[in-house]
């Protein structure tokens, strides 16, 4: 829920109602501490959905302030973001603003931070 930022689930359990076990039954509609365990994806790099471009790709400005085509691998997305696993490294400056040609090396002016 994007307004509360709370994730609802549902959960199966095995014998809820303690027919078969101690302790108390889990009524419908009881609160409960529980523990999600999941994967760990180490260096992911979220981006604006609308950084990717056709195939995959994304664009970089290299040191010389020059346009780069960077092939990524996406691992998810969603509306609002994709989540990159591969093909980016530590201090590439993604371009997000819409280029409406790109061209291999063309000279890029990146904006001031908060401009």
């Amino acid at each position: 829920d994007s307004s509360t930022r709370m994730q609802y689930a549902i959960a199966r359990l095995e014998d809820p109602y303690a027919l078969q076990r101690e302790g108390a039954p889990l009524l419908a509609g009881t609160f409960v501490h529980a523990q999600l365990l999941g994967i760990t994806v180490p260096d992911l790099i979220v981006l604006p959905h609308h950084a990717l471009r056709q195939g995959n790709q994304v664009l970089v400005m290299d040191a010389e302030q020059r346009l780069r085509q960077r092939q990524v691998n996406v691992l998810r997305s969603d509306a609002e973001q994709v989540y990159i696993n591969n093909g980016l490294a530590a201090g590439d400056q993604v371009i997000i603003s819409p280029v409406q040609v790109p061209i291999e090396g063309m000279r890029v002016n990146p904006e001031p931070a908060g401009a």
